[in-house]
């Protein structure tokens, strides 16, 4: 027994047999009593809950300053390498002294042969004799000239370049089409959405029973067909759907229990979603800023590309050549890049969490979820998110080094297998850490730490919802994409030659928007799911109450009897 504890116990005691009593003998009492209170109390209970912003501090400082300095650090690398590009070296032929073919060359200082006019002279002709290339104002006789390129005569793109530029123009007379596609990609998403709020359970047994009838009539076609022709390939595809199907089988049986969970998380998130319908932009908004991020990169990247000093080599000849700032700047472009795309998904994701978060523990209470969040996540959380946001960038690239150094296919596929688990483990860990930051204000690691423990703590909860849970929403998804697509296919029956080209734009598009809409739906149930976690661990329903809705509460009560957690 705690000796502070103990030492109460017996001044109550002793004050409560003394009749007479004396005022030190009460105010020792009043301090023993204040001390008990203060021992036996869970902390979590007078905190709270989402951190409001002034009990806020900022998190992982140091982090966001080092995401600040290699953004300073790139910045004179990415000078120094564009001022010594020249896009024109991608579309041009050289010389051996480093001119241009097809423009009029500044001189050079020091470079006697350079500031050649080529204006006449487009195309580039190796001297294998010689070792060195001039400009020609005639093709090489192999090739035939059009317009102002060499073609090669046997260019199988020949022929189809009227076909090619047909299907084309009718795809961009189509864009109405699209537009019609993406409507009903939005309404389907939504009314998919809409179901979830109202029939959860229908839902999700509909899609897993779908799932697994789906499953049953492939792997009963492969066998059949291997039946028939005996052919190893269908053996090898009857194999592999068997255990495919086995594996759901047994999620389903185990699962069975825990299916009721998802059903009621599920039901909670549409609420929360429908209740603060502005979160399905945000995706959108996070988009566009990434879109605009990848663009600038892969610009730069162009032009960085062309990046070269002119030396002269062992034959008196001047070759165009990359030195190693200029190698740098490039990989250091695309690490930075990567980050900045983890970082604004960090950013989306911590807000949304933070909004939902302020819902689960607010309800009506809340006054503007989102903006709340939002400030909480820019005042105070960027130096978290770029925290984790580094350890998934980190874990890319040091797949990216590995591979580079394999040359056998075997061991390339075993370390995708190893890495691309593992770099999922961080980002389902990341992940979890900023919706505790969203909820508590603390720091990536500590955040960690805590979520770690509700996840353990959860562990049969978490298998179901990231078992069955995912399955179904990638069923679910996949199901709105391939009617969205069909759909698609029928708006371009009228293709002239071609209904890839449009079908594949459709497809790709359809995809993206069912990813944003159910993003955010992904997002709202691993964020309800740790409220709901924090909420049993902090609450008993009785002298403190959930925060839960009354299905999670008959969830929480019915697991308590299957498990005997009295």
């Amino acid at each position: 027994m705690n000796t502070r504890l103990y030492s109460f116990s017996i001044v109550k005691i002793s004050v409560v047999n003394n009749t007479m009593g004396n005022l030190t003998s009460n105010i020792l009492e009043e301090q023993q009593l204040g001390e008990f209170k203060k021992i036996s109390s869970n902390a979590d209970a007078d905190v709270e809950l989402p951190a409001p912003p002034e009990s806020r501090t900022l998190t992982d400082k140091k982090g966001f300053v080092i995401f600040g300095i290699l953004m300073l650090v790139l910045f004179p690398f990415l000078i120094y390498t564009l001022v010594k590009s020249d896009i024109r070296r991608l579309g041009h032929g050289v010389d051996s002294c480093g001119n241009l073919c097809g423009v009029a060359n500044a001189k050079i200082s020091g470079i006697n042969c350079s500031g050649q006019d080529y204006s006449n002279q487009p195309y580039e002709k190796i001297l294998i004799s010689e070792n060195k290339q001039i400009c020609t104002s005639e093709c090489p006789f192999t090739h035939v000239q059009k317009g102002k390129k060499c073609i090669d005569e046997d260019d199988i793109f020949g022929n189809n370049t009227i076909y090619t530029a047909e299907v084309w123009q009718y795809t961009l007379n189509s864009w109405w089409k699209f537009i019609i596609d993406i409507v009903i990609t939005i309404v389907l998403s939504i009314g998919m959405l809409v179901l979830f709020r109202y029939i959860p359970g229908v839902i999700v047994w509909g899609v897993s029973v779908f799932s697994l009838i789906v499953a049953v009539a492939v792997t009963s076609f492969f066998w059949f067909n291997f039946k028939q022709d005996n052919n190893q390939g269908w053996l090898s595809l009857a194999l592999i759907s068997t255990v495919f199907t086995i594996i759901i089988i047994i999620l389903f049986v185990v699962m069975f229990k825990r299916i009721q969970l998802i059903i009621q998380l599920y039901k909670e998130t549409t609420k929360a979603i429908f209740a603060m319908p502005a979160i399905i932009f945000l995706p959108l908004i996070t988009l566009i800023i990434q879109v605009f991020v990848l663009t600038l990169m892969i610009v730069t990247s162009v032009w960085m590309a062309t990046a070269r000093e002119l030396k002269k080599d062992q034959q008196n000849t001047y070759q165009y050549y990359q030195n190693g700032a200029m190698q740098f700047a490039m990989a250091f472009n695309i690490i930075v890049t990567i980050w900045a795309l983890q970082f604004f998904a960090g950013c989306q994701y911590m807000t949304l969490a933070g909004s939902v978060a302020q819902w689960f523990f607010k309800k009506n209470q809340a006054n503007s979820p989102i903006v709340v969040s939002f400030t909480n996540t820019m005042r105070f959380h960027l130096g978290t998110i770029a925290v984790g946001s580094f350890i998934i960038t980190l874990m890319a690239l040091i797949r990216a080094v590995i591979r580079s150094l394999i040359n056998n296919n075997k061991l390339k596929w075993l370390c995708d297998c190893c890495c691309g688990n593992l770099e999922a483990l961080l980002k389902f860990l990341s992940k979890n850490s900023y919706i505790e930051t969203a909820i508590h204000g603390q720091s990536f690691f500590r955040s960690g730490k805590r979520a770690a423990k509700q996840l353990i703590t959860n562990a049969g909860s978490v298998i179901a919802l990231n078992s069955v849970g995912d399955f179904v929403m990638v069923m679910t998804q996949f199901i709105l994409v391939a009617i969205s697509t069909a759909i698609a296919y029928a708006l371009f029956l009228d293709s002239p030659n071609n209904l890839l080209l449009p079908t594949v734009i459709s497809f790709i598009l359809n995809l993206i928007i069912v990813v944003i809409i159910f993003g955010v739906f992904g997002t709202t149930v691993d964020t309800l799911f740790i409220c709901f976690c924090e909420d049993k661990s902090i609450n008993d329903g009785t002298t403190k109450p959930y925060y839960m809705s009354k299905g999670l509460m008959q969830f929480v009560e019915n697991s308590k009897k299957f498990y005997k957690e009295n």
